[in-house]
């Protein structure tokens, strides 16, 4: 009796410890989205099936619009989504138990009648204090998987901003430099105009032809500039860069005001609560302290515990428990305890050397910003308005012949060229509101910016 309720036990045993770990992978989606909800509004992505196509052929979009597609079509991002499902696997995995062990051997003697019957069950009992311990170290890698795909998602979201103003950027830059194109054409239509009455030279010939083929030259440029412009977009989109998407931005490219935060630190503390790449690095120290751990619980890798039973020659049946034990004589693990040892202090410093770093970031935007800041300031209020002025008394006095026609193209040239920069610097000030937004992990721009 005492036997049988011995043998029933071991093979209770051997059947929870192969049936734990085992279960259905919950939806990587519904985790995306609660990690998500541990950062301060950034637009949600999903896992899409490949190869899902955008509908989009003819679209009027807004900056919002823009992200919104980005983070959903980007191909780069969906890739770097698959790898939560990877390190969703890992972790699965890590949490079974080992399959159970069955050694069986029938030998026949030439001599004696009858078999010899050798048949053993183990279970690797040592999985009752490894496993917990490695699910675990899997779980903080699952974890940080999550806040390194967010990472992605904030770099794409950057790449989407810069990218739709690059656009704007180009659309009004070309306005300007075609506007110029035209004008130059017509006053060396004038210019040939006075030559012929006496009033201009061969050498305001010339430089009213060299003049207009420079701003087609420029123009061409230009165009070029908008094309590849729209081309990067596309690409941050998902969208093929050869088919016929028609793309109309609606965002004004203008700022009227750029609010600068009131102190450094409220940015830099924004950035260590909501940075995804300080959680992710805090979520490895979690993982190689628990492989430590787990390392430590492993210098007896292998401790197997089960059933035995033999038939001799004559007939003889032995029962019995079976261990089979791996001992530590010559590797007891210490160069896998050191080595969990040397990533977890390798990764410390990593996280010391991220929050210096996006202390860095974010002085060096909030400093180019105060200085955007200043110049658009000029630009608007002063440097325009007086080359506008310049250029009225020169029209005036060029009507009057006080002035050459050439004297007018140049101060033309200077007030297009002004623009353009001007334009340059409102391009440049909302790269470097993205680029403060990522380096503090938030979305900044309503606060920052007033577009007139």
């Amino acid at each position: 009796m005492k036997r049988i309720i011995y043998y029933k036990l071991i093979s209770v045993v051997i059947i929870m410890l192969s049936g734990c770990g085992r279960g259905s992978l919950p939806s990587i989606n519904k985790k995306l989205d609660e990690v998500y909800d541990t950062y301060a509004d950034i637009p949600k992505t999903t896992i899409r099936e490949p190869y899902a196509p955008i509908e989009l052929y003819d679209y009027t979009m807004s900056l919002d619009d823009a992200i919104t597609y980005a983070v959903t079509y980007n191909p780069t991002l969906q890739a770097q989504l698959e790898n939560l499902g990877v390190a969703q696997t890992d972790m699965h995995q890590a949490g079974l138990y080992s399959n159970p062990e069955t050694d069986l051997a029938v030998r026949k003697s030439e001599k004696s009648p009858g078999h010899n019957v050798e048949f053993e069950m183990l279970t690797n009992i040592s999985d009752l204090w490894q496993v917990p311990l490695r699910r675990h170290a899997a779980e903080y890698e699952y974890n940080a998987m999550y806040h390194s795909v967010i990472a992605h998602v904030l770099d794409t979201i950057r790449s989407a901003k810069t990218a739709y103003f690059d656009c704007l950027f180009a659309q009004e830059d070309t306005k300007i430099v075609h506007n110029m194109f035209e004008e130059a054409k017509e006053l060396r239509d004038r210019i040939y105009l006075r030559y012929e009455h006496g009033y201009s030279n061969d050498l305001d010939l010339h430089f009213a032809d060299t003049t207009v083929d420079s701003w087609e030259i420029e123009l061409h440029k230009a165009q070029l500039l908008r094309d590849n412009a729209f081309i990067q977009l596309k690409n941050i989109l998902g969208l093929p860069t050869q088919t016929k998407h028609k793309i109309r931005l609606t965002e004004p490219f203008a700022i009227d005001t750029v609010t600068i935060p009131e102190d450094h630190d409220t940015l830099l503390e924004q950035a260590n609560m909501y940075r995804p790449e300080i959680r992710e690095l805090e979520q490895r120290v979690n993982q190689y302290e628990s492989q430590k751990r787990f390392e430590q619980a492993n210098v007896f890798p292998h401790v197997a515990f089960g059933a035995s039973f033999e038939q001799e020659l004559s007939g003889e049946h032995l029962r019995g428990p079976a261990l089979s034990l791996e001992i530590p004589l010559f590797d007891s693990n210490q160069a896998q305890i050191s080595r969990a040892e040397f990533l977890k202090r390798r990764t410390q410093k990593e996280l010391q050397s991220m929050r210096t770093g996006i202390d860095s970031e974010i002085a060096t935007s909030y400093n180019h910003l105060q200085e955007l800041r200043h110049s658009l300031a000029i630009y608007r209020d002063r440097t325009l308005n007086s080359i506008q002025q310049g250029l009225e008394y020169a029209d005036y006095y060029t009507q009057q012949k006080r002035l050459t026609v050439p004297t007018l193209i140049q101060t033309r040239l200077t007030l297009y060229e002004t623009h353009r920069k001007y334009l340059a610097t409102i391009r440049d000030a909302w790269h470097t509101i993205a680029h403060l937004e990522r380096a503090t992990g938030t979305q900044l721009r309503h606060q920052l910016v007033t577009q007139q």
